[in-house]
Formats: C-alpha cells, structure tokens, sequence
C-alpha cells in the first residue's frame, strides 16, 4: 500500500487540507496543535473507518464549520497495482462511506467499505491499527515496566485479548450455572406405581367382562321403546275421548250462530237502504247552511264596516286644526333676522374686547381712543338690545317649529280618516249587493242529525256482523281443527303395537335392571381412568427426575470441563505462551533490524514478556534499563520487524511522535538512526510516514510536510 494523498474538509483541526505522499521517508512538521496527529488518525479512520478519539463521529468535526457544510475524509493509494480512493463522510451522515477502485468496481456504506478493503490488504482493522498507522501511546508499549501493562499491550498486538473476554464469559457462566437437584423419592413411586398397574388391569378385566355400552344401551333402548309405546297409546285414547266430545259440543253450537249471523246482515241491508235514502236530501241540506254561513258572515262583516264609517265619521267632523300662534311667520325670515342680530351683536362686541384697559387707538385702523369714544358708547347701548333681539327670535322659532309639527301631524291624521270613510263606503256598497233570505236553519240541522243516526246505525251493525263473523269462522276453525286431530291420532293408533300389562310391566324392570348395569360400568370404567391417570402421572413424574438425573450429571461435565477451558485461557496461560512465541519469532527479524541500523546491542525474548538487551562487552540488562535513544532505537526496530512480519504485503508503516520524549542530545543521537532508515525504505520500497516536531530533523528525510 502506497499512500498518494490525503484530503480533509472540516476534519478536526483541518478546515481544508491536501496533502500529497511520495515513496521513501516522509516527514509531517508543524507545531503542537496543528493537527499532525489527526493527520494519520484520518489515514486509519478512512481505511479501517475507526477514530482513536472517544464519542460520535460528530465530534471530530471543525468547530468553526457552518452547520450546513460538508465534513469527510478522502485517502488515495495504490496497492496491488490498483488504485483505491475511500472517502468516510462525517457530514452529511449518508452515504456513511464510498470507494472507488481503478478497476470500476464502486462500493458504498461503512460495512461494506472496510470488508472490501481489508479483504484486498489481507489485514484486519486491528492489525491495520497497531502494525501499520502506530499512535505514540502504542508505539513504547512494549517496554514498559509495568509486568501488566507489558502483558496488556502485547495481547492487542497479538490480538489475544479476546481470550480474556473467554475467560471473563466462562466465569460469568459457571457463576449463573445451577445444577439442578431431585426433590422426590423415585424408589417411593415406582413402588407406587408396581402397586396401582395391577388395580388398573383389574378394572379393566372386569370391564371386558360386561356386555359394551352400547349393547346396555341398545337393550335399554328397545326396552324403553315397549314402555313408550304403550304409554303413548293410553294417552292418545285417553285425548280422542277429549277431542271427539269437544267435536259435539261444537256441531251443536254452531247454528244458532249462524241464524244469528245472518238476523245481522238483514238489519245492516235495511239500515244501508234507509241510509241510502237520506243521503241525497243531507246533500241539500249542507248545501243550504253552506249558504246561510256565508250571509251570516256578509252580515256580520257589514255590520263591522258601517261601525268603522261611523266611528271615523265622528271622529272627522270633531277633528280641529291647531291655533296659529301670535307673531308667527315662515321659518326663513326668522333664521334671517337671527343672523342678522348674531352679526351685529358678534361686530359690536369685537369693537369693545379691541379698547381695552390701556389702548390708546384701534389697533385696526389706527383711530385714536378719544376719537371713537362715541362709537364705544353706542356699541354698549347696542350690546343689551341686540342680545334681547337674538333671544326672542330664538323664541318664536321654537313655538313656530312647534306649530308647524303639530299642523302636520293634523294634516296627516285628516287626510288618513278621509281615506279610511271612502273604503268603508265602498267596502259597505260591495257587501249589500248580493244580500239574500236566511232559510229554516233547524230543519237543515234536523236532516242532518237524521243521516247522522242513520249512518251510526250502519257502522253499529257492521260491528256486529263482524263479531258474528268473526264467532262463526272461530268455531268453525275449532271444528276443523278437531276433525285434523281425531284423523292424526287415528293414524297413529294404527302404527303403534297392542302391548299386554304384563309386557309392558316386564319391559319397565328391563330398564331399570339395564340402567344399574350401565351405572356399574360407568363406575368401573371411571375408577380405571382414574388409576390410568396416576399411573401416567407416576410415570411422567420419574422420567421428569431421571431427566433432571441426566441433566444434573451432564451440566457437571460440562462445569468441569468449561473450568478446564478456563483455566487454559486465563492470561497468565495460553494467551502468555502465544505472546511469548510471538516474541521469540520476532527476535531474529528484531536483531537484524538493530544490526543494519547501526546499534551496539541485540536482545533476547524471555518468559517474562520482555526482552534482554546483551552488549558486545557482555553486559546483559532489561531492555526496559536502556537509555532513552537505545530505547528509540529498539522501539523502531521492533516496529518495522512487526510491519515486515505481519504486514509485508502492505509496504507502509506511519509513526506518530517517536522523538517526543527525546531531548536535545538524544535527538542529535537519533540523526543515524533516521540516515539507516531512509536506506532502509529505499532498499525494502517501504514507504515511511513520521510524525514530529523536531525541524532539526527535516533534512533528514526524504520528503517533508509543513503544517
């Protein structure tokens, strides 16, 4: 894998940024903060679509980006001879994740992204994250002092730290395990079984014995049927008796109220003739009070008319105009004369309020005070008489308003009686023409009255030739009724057997004697379900505790061996002994590592998860003893043997602040170990990406990167 360029926008500290990667020994300088740490956490986000930074995906983006604006993280490089361009998107959410390939082939969403690309570089994320993108946290892990954090760094790097979880689950397990336990005496129901299977035999031999149910039924049935029958036929004889005697009575009763039925339809003829009759002379007899209603109401209405004539009449002639008042005169001469005296009144008083206290001329037309005196005097001699002028005008156009409403409403009132007399009189003129005699009301009434009665009687009578109607076709029904009957049971007299009192006393004590049988059989047949339901009962019951038996034997082994396998994948066992192979096999590509850059020390893997740093002198300490620059220096080597051993096919490695714990003199010491490096990369085609801050160091790399 060669990296070609990397492309943020709103990523972390990195508004927009492109950077662009060349084979060799790579440099990325700037100051603390300027974001050359995110610079290859985005290279492990966008290959293995993980952040080394706690929380949302959201949180690693610019905080001063505009809410609407994109943030994603766009890495280009060549693996294989194809070229892979992966863009993680943190910004809009969707799609989460797209790669294109040199060969067309386009794939999008995370999952589906990273299974792709850790298919073709035959690594997964974990080795991705710890053997070839390295944070500075990791990248002296292995030499810590402490014996636990040696043992947790390695199980990461060698990913058996998924045997810990094992060996956490199988505890939690083997906690939660209940081997279950049999709360009953098996020996106790099985003897209570042996007991109850010879019963329920006995039961049913006894059952087997006695004729089927259904034979007892049958038996009793047909037994039953003899008892039925004669019964039956002693109550048919018994209800014919009834039913023919009933038959007589109704053939006797029957004429009389025919006769009498018919007497009713002859005096409902004769009603409707005499009926008949009076209804032409009613007719008339309507038509004549249709017309005396009709000049009853002309008269009435006549008489209303030439009451209201009379009333207005009256009323007209006592009817007087108004007295015309003293000194009244039309309306304009009184609004004039009133003007007038307001004008002269308002000039007057204008002309006084102008010589007040103290003005010595008419500040109009500059007359002196002296000049006018005469004029003032007669304006106030005016003044007293203009007011009185003005108040009496005020005064009879008051009492002329009030004439003047009073002669209207006079008028109006004149004008409305005089119509109201010409529609009376000729309201009165129209209602006397026409006038006719008045015939003999009572007679009319009389006739009337007669129909009335006459037609009463007919309705009486349809009553009761209804009744007697209805009487006939009631008994007539019983008749046929009766008749219906004496045929049914006839009919069924001669299908039913002639029995004998003995026969039928014997068929009665058949049943009874085949009811105790079937009762017995009930019995014997409920107490052999009975012992039948105990039995399989029993039996369920010892099978369940022989299962429980099983179950409680099997989960024993399964503990047993479940707490062997823990054991065997407790840290301090396999998971140990994987780290430790991994280590001895390490320590050949580690030593020629340390040989081609220069160092005078190789190292030995021990048991203890560490390594022995042996000098030419003989000397033999921990590596965790080293100087800081020797620790350096083993730290890089042991890197790049972990790259070319788990990650050969990749052919990059990308460290994160190697030189940050070094000091002034231990970077000087460092300058070699960088010189070997760039040979080392050229030589190997490994494409080296360091992160540092030391600038002194610039010229020692192949290519440099100023943030």
């Amino acid at each position: 894998m060669r990296a070609e360029r990397l492309e943020l926008f709103n990523f972390c500290q990195h508004h927009h940024r492109v950077v662009d990667f060349h084979p060799g020994l790579t440099a990325i300088l700037g100051p603390n903060g300027s974001g050359k740490s995110n610079l290859l956490n985005a290279i492990g986000f966008a290959i293995t679509g993980d952040l080394p930074t706690a929380g949302a995906l959201a949180a690693n983006i610019n905080q001063l980006a505009p809410p609407t604006e994109r943030s994603f993280v766009r890495f280009t490089f060549q693996h294989a001879n194809l070229r892979y361009t992966v863009q993680r998107n943190l910004r809009p959410e969707r799609p989460t994740a797209t790669l294109e390939v040199s060969n067309g082939e386009r794939f999008n969403g995370a999952n589906a992204v990273t299974n792709y690309l850790m298919s073709q570089l035959g690594l997964g994320a974990d080795l991705i994250k710890t053997v070839v993108v390295v944070a500075q946290s990791e990248l002296f892990g292995f030499l810590d002092k402490s014996p636990a954090k040696r043992a947790l760094n390695f199980q990461r790097l060698f990913r058996t730290e998924r045997a810990s979880t094992l060996h956490a689950i199988i505890g939690k397990h083997l906690e939660k395990l209940q081997v279950p336990t049999v709360a009953v005496d098996l020996d106790a129901m099985r003897r209570s079984l042996s007991e109850k299977i010879p019963l329920m035999e006995a039961a049913g031999a006894a059952i087997q014995q006695m004729p089927s149910a259904e034979e007892c039924q049958r038996q009793r049935q047909a037994n039953e049927e003899v008892a039925h029958a004669a019964m039956r036929r002693t109550d048919l004889l018994t209800r014919y008796a009834n039913v023919e005697q009933n038959l007589q009575a109704i053939l006797l009763a029957m004429p009389p109220i025919q006769s009498a039925a018919q007497e009713a339809e002859e005096r409902l003829r004769q009603c409707q003739t005499r009926l008949q009759g009076l209804r032409e002379e009613a007719i008339q007899a309507r038509r004549k009070l249709d017309l005396a209603d009709a000049e009853q109401r002309r008269r009435h209405n006549k008489a209303n008319v030439d009451q209201g004539l009379a009333k207005c009449q009256q009323e007209l002639q006592t009817l007087q105009p108004p007295p015309e008042p003293i000194g009244y005169t039309d309306v304009v001469t009184l609004r004039k004369r009133y003007a007038d005296a307001s004008r002269d009144l308002e000039r007057e008083q204008h002309l006084l309020s102008s010589f007040h206290a103290g003005v010595a001329a008419c500040p109009t037309c500059g007359t002196t005070a002296d000049t006018l005196q005469p004029r003032l005097a007669m304006a106030r001699e005016l003044l007293p008489r203009l007011q009185a002028e003005m108040a009496e005008a005020h005064r009879l156009g008051q009492l002329c308003d009030s004439y003047d409403a009073a002669r209207r409403a006079y008028d109006l009132r004149r004008a409305t009686l005089e119509t109201s007399i010409s529609q009376f009189q000729a309201e009165s003129v129209r209602l006397t023409q026409g006038a006719t005699e008045l015939p003999d009301m009572d007679q009319l009434r009389q006739v009337l009255a007669s129909e009335t009665a006459e037609a009463n009687a007919v309705r009486s009578c349809e009553i009761q030739v209804r009744q007697q109607r209805d009487e006939w076709h009631r008994w007539d029904g019983n008749r046929e009724r009766s008749e219906r009957t004496i045929a049914e049971m006839q009919q069924e007299l001669s299908t039913l057997p002639v029995y004998t009192d003995e026969q039928v006393s014997q068929a009665r004590q058949n049943v009874a004697a085949w009811d105790k049988l079937l009762q017995e059989r009930a019995a014997l047949t409920e107490r052999y379900h009975l012992l039948g339901r105990e039995c399989t009962s029993l039996q369920s019951s010892i099978a369940h505790a022989e299962q429980v038996m099983e179950r409680a034997a099997v989960l024993t082994a399964w503990a047993k061996r479940a707490g062997n396998l823990r054991d065997l994948v407790h840290p301090t066992a396999a998971p140990r002994l994987v780290s430790q192979r991994n280590l001895q096999s390490l320590q050949g590509s580690i030593n020629d590592m340390l040989r081609i850059f220069g160092s005078d020390f190789l190292v030995r893997a021990t048991e203890g998860l560490t390594f022995d740093a042996s000098f030419p002198n003989g000397i033999v300490q921990e590596a965790e003893r080293l100087s800081l620059g020797q620790m350096v220096a083993l730290a890089f080597c042991f890197r790049l043997a972990l790259n070319m051993t788990f990650a050969e096919n990749i052919g990059g490695l990308f460290l994160d602040e190697p030189t940050a714990y070094l000091d002034e003199e231990h970077i000087q010491s460092f300058e070699p170990v960088l010189q070997r490096l760039r040979d080392f990369s050229a030589s190997r085609g490994l494409q080296v990406v360091i992160v540092t801050h030391e600038r002194s160091l610039a010229h020692l790399f192949d290519h440099v990167i100023q943030l």
